[in-house]
């Protein structure tokens, strides 16, 4: 299994530009916990990550100032932050460890721990592809077979397969909603996500069994009631 069958395709990207404020808008906006950091090419230039934004809202100021003026008013809390921001330049980490496509999970894996990083941009031909998270790559790993069938060489392959259950997917309306990540390993399909009830978890199942090709599914899909999420799920 190599990077390209694990990784979250395309990635969230801002420009070296923009503001800080800007920045933790589209992070907010997108739940995620970084960003790739683009010039006007869309050259890679950079990364920029909660941590590189904690406290950094102000130029050369804590988060105190905005806090007490919001305390006020949010309004001119608002307006504050927007005036002061820094540029995601000012902030960003510059150098930017990189994986090929093809590299393997266990390169992945020693590429995360040697530099001490959580994500992973995924390059192809010098262009970014993808990202691969760690939780990208422990369900990799889980995916992995026990042992390989030796009719599996036969099989379409599993890129293709996954594509083909990510369309069968898409096809029904219940599942527009839902974030579910499709790994495809020997014609087995991994379901990864969270839905509210188990209703939503087995028609997840159902759909992909249906694809042709595809010898079994393992359903790693968690269900968690709205009342729980304290209302997450749309």
């Amino acid at each position: 299994m190599r990077a390209r069958d694990v990784m979250s395709k395309g990635a969230l990207t801002v420009a070296a530009d923009r503001t800080i404020f800007e920045a933790v808008e589209r992070l907010i906006a997108a739940r995620v916990s970084a960003l790739l950091v683009v010039d006007k090419d869309g050259k890679l230039e950079g990364i920029v990550s909660e941590a590189d934004l904690i406290g950094r809202v102000g130029t050369g100021e804590s988060l105190t100032t905005p806090l007490r003026r919001a305390a006020e008013n949010i309004a001119e809390a608002a307006a504050f932050v927007r005036s002061r921001s820094q540029h995601v330049a000012d902030v960003m980490t510059r150098k930017v460890v990189t994986a090929d496509v093809d590299a393997t999970l266990g390169e992945l894996a020693e590429l995360m721990v040697q530099h001490h990083i959580k994500r992973l941009p995924i390059v192809e031909h010098g262009a970014v592809v993808g990202i691969v998270s760690r939780i990208d790559l422990l369900q990799g790993l889980l995916s992995q077979p026990r042992s390989v069938d030796a009719n599996a060489s036969i099989a379409p392959p599993d890129e293709t397969l996954g594509q083909r259950v990510e369309d069968a997917l898409r096809q029904h309306g219940w599942a527009a909603a839902w974030e579910i990540d499709v790994v495809v390993q020997h014609a087995i399909a991994h379901l990864w996500g969270v839905v509210p009830d188990e209703q939503l978890r087995r028609a997840f199942q159902v759909a992909a069994e249906q694809v042709p090709g595809i010898t079994a599914v393992d359903n790693h899909i968690h269900v968690v009631p709205r009342a729980v999420t304290g209302g997450l799920f749309r």
